[in-house]
C-alpha cells in the first residue's frame, strides 16, 4: 500500500501532467493547494490521500482517479484490511 506523504511534493517536479490536473481540480471548488496536493498524490501512485479536512474530503472523493481520498478513520479501517 502506498500512502501518499506530504514531502512527496518535495520529490518530484511539477510536470504540465499535475498542473493541467491540479487546474482542473481547482475548477470542482477545491482549493488550490490541496488541488496541487491531491494531483501529485495522483501522479505519484499514491493509494490513499488522508485528509482531516472534511469539505476537501467531501469533493475529492467526487473528482479523484485511482488514489481514494479518505479521512483517518476510513484510512486506519483500510490498513487493517
Amino acid at each position: 500500500m502506498k500512502i501518499y506523504l506530504d514531502n512527496c511534493c518535495l520529490q518530484r517536479a511539477l510536470d504540465e501532467n499535475i498542473e493541467k490536473r491540479a487546474k482542473f481540480l481547482k475548477g470542482t471548488g477545491i482549493k488550490p493547494m490541496d488541488a496541487l496536493h491531491l494531483a501529485f498524490a495522483e501522479e505519484g501512485g499514491a493509494h490513499f490521500f488522508c485528509t482531516s479536512d472534511e469539505s476537501f474530503l467531501k469533493k475529492a472523493k467526487k473528482f479523484a482517479k485511482e488514489t481514494k481520498p479518505v479521512s483517518l478513520f476510513e484510512l486506519m479501517r483500510e490498513i487493517e484490511k
